[in-house]
């Protein structure tokens, strides 16, 4: 996962431990006939694929899995939906031009979407489309909009690449926090872009005087709470389901 408001709806909900191991924060969890690792990748940038990189490399999982947020590029999914991939794309530094990244999935997106829909939650299968830094929905490629369910975020190609470097399935599951009408707002984007997060520290500043960006922040929360719990629920289900496939699969 990249961010803690993704994490921390996770965590809840399994036994874990928190550790400092070969220079990584690692939360070593416990599911239901399943164990994994894990770990916190920031938002975009170079540092996902490494962090993926070491972690296989020290851990040696069974499957390597991407859980996070992600802006919908159409209307659907709507705000709080879950979607799995299927496919993965990358876009290009100039925003130009879409490029496949190939990865071999843990299951077939479609067999694992029916699977948590049966539970309940709110899931499509569709394909996911990594950018290089914050991109406004609006100048994408045509391309992009003629994906099924097509949903943006900054890192599952570059984790995707590394899981195919070492010949590991992957599973990446997204859960909508904006949906396909709405933009991230300039101040926000910037930041995301420059510190791959948002420091609290950094992020107050541009709040002074500004009311219309704490209600947007605000909104952005709220979604975000939604959110949270919808891929907690989506990834324990993930879980369940490999452990029932194959009960000595690590994540």
């Amino acid at each position: 996962m990249s961010i803690p408001e993704e994490l921390r709806p996770f965590l809840r909900t399994v036994r874990h431990r928190r550790e400092r191991l070969a220079g990584m924060t690692v939360w070593h969890f416990e599911g239901r006939g399943c164990q994994g690792i894990a770990l916190l990748a920031g938002m975009g940038g170079a540092a996902p694929r490494r962090l993926a990189q070491q972690a296989i490399a020290v851990f040696g999982p069974d499957w390597v899995g991407v859980a996070g947020f992600g802006g919908a590029i159409t209307a659907l999914p709507g705000p709080g939906g879950v979607v799995v991939a299927g496919e993965c794309w990358r876009l290009s530094p100039s925003g130009r031009e879409l490029s496949r990244q190939a990865f071999h999935p843990a299951a077939p997106a479609t067999v694992l979407a029916a699977h948590l829909a049966a539970q309940g939650l709110e899931v499509r299968a569709g394909a996911f489309v990594t950018t290089p830094r914050m991109t406004a929905k609006a100048s994408l490629p045509i391309q992009a909009r003629q994906l099924i369910c097509p949903v943006l975020d900054l890192e599952t190609a570059e984790i995707a690449a590394a899981a195919q470097d070492a010949d590991l399935p992957l599973v990446a599951v997204r859960a909508i926090t904006d949906g396909g009408g709405e933009e991230i707002q300039a101040f926000l984007a910037d930041m995301i872009d420059k510190h791959h997060g948002v420091p609290l520290a950094r992020l107050l500043p541009k709040l002074w005087g500004q009311p219309r960006r704490l209600r947007y922040l605000m909104h952005l929360w709220r979604r975000s709470r939604l959110a949270g719990g919808r891929l907690a629920m989506a990834v324990n289900l993930i879980l369940d389901y490999f452990s029932e496939q194959s009960p000595r699969l690590r994540a």
